[in-house]
């Protein structure tokens, strides 16, 4: 009678590893929870979203701008389902988003009208009213933006309301300031 045997190798102990390693990943980690959603034009981290910001600002380009901004879409399958707003009777997303929505673009107007063209270098940002965590995603609240201007003077702008943080990406939620 023929007996295979297995003897455990550090070889094999390796390549056992890589496979899992290997299965965890190609299945988009779907193994360890859900899969990491994704969002166009959003950035890895708050500062790197804020320099294209201020960079599309430099550039009066209000079209990369609105692109660093949450869209309908995003605002109603990611941000809006995990609001307590979500929750009040006869309050839908596409009432929201178009009630806010045009103000957001009126805002984005004003912040190019008041600042196209200004070359800032970022200096810090703050986010006043702190972090709101829900289930699956973090809101950084009332951003204001420390940026040294070409004359070498620190100066604070609020240039959007606050910034959205969900699976390692940053968006701003609208250009909203007041």
């Amino acid at each position: 009678m023929f007996r295979m045997t297995w003897k455990f190798t550090e070889s094999r102990a390796s390549a056992l590893a890589l496979c899992i390693l290997g299965l965890l990943f190609s299945s988009g980690c779907s193994i360890m929870g859900r899969e990491p959603r994704m969002m166009p034009n959003a950035q890895p981290s708050p500062e790197v979203l804020v320099e294209q910001v201020l960079e599309a600002l430099a550039r009066n380009d209000g079209g990369s701008l609105k692109n660093l901004a949450l869209t309908k879409e995003e605002f109603c399958d990611i941000l809006w389902p995990e609001l307590p707003s979500s929750e009040t009777p006869n309050l839908t997303c596409d009432w929201v988003w178009n009630t806010f929505g045009p103000s957001s673009l009126n805002k984005l107007s004003q912040t190019l009208g008041a600042h196209a063209g200004r070359k800032y270098q970022l200096v810090r940002l703050r986010c006043v009213r702190g972090t709101t965590a829900y289930k699956s995603l973090k809101v950084h609240e009332d951003c204001r933006v420390v940026v040294g201007d070409d004359e070498g003077r620190e100066r604070e702008l609020k240039l959007f309301g606050s910034i959205l943080e969900m699976d390692g990406q940053f968006k701003l939620c609208n250009f909203i300031v007041d």
